[in-house]
């Protein structure tokens, strides 16, 4: 009997534990930098952009890049998405990952537009191809 009582309570966790997962949603949301050409000793600039936008109202984005070949010199925010939002980037420029928050608590609504969040500056110092990455 305890075998029997042992092996149905086993099965109850087992169903009761399973989870299941549902996406309302068919677009996912991507933040996102295109890929841009430049020469070195330049300064390029390189948008930060959101697609598929479910709305946000803070944003906290982590960049990372080789810096023996490139030399970050900041983040401008655009206003036009962002309207009222700070913008808080890292203090150190020479910090990998460099962080930027974007936060507004006095907002009536989330940001719900696609567009460009920010500009990147990056001094080019080496000749190749060079990878950014936005966690």
């Amino acid at each position: 009997m305890k075998k029997i009582f042992s092996l149905l309570l086993s099965f109850v966790l087992c169903i009761t534990s399973v989870s299941f997962n549902v996406f309302a949603e068919e677009n996912e949301s991507i933040v996102y930098i295109d890929s841009i050409e430049g020469t070195v000793g330049e300064t390029i600039s390189i948008p930060i952009c959101i697609k598929n936008n479910p709305g946000i109202i803070s944003l906290v984005t982590d960049i990372s890049y080789d810096n023996t070949a490139l030399k970050f010199k900041g983040v401008k925010k655009n206003n036009d998405f962002w309207e009222s939002a700070s913008m808080t980037p890292g203090g150190d420029l020479s910090a990998l990952p460099y962080r930027v928050i974007w936060y507004d608590g006095l907002a009536k609504s989330d940001f719900a537009k696609d567009g460009k969040l920010a500009e990147l500056s990056f001094e080019i110092l080496k000749s190749g191809s060079h990878k950014i990455e936005l966690s």
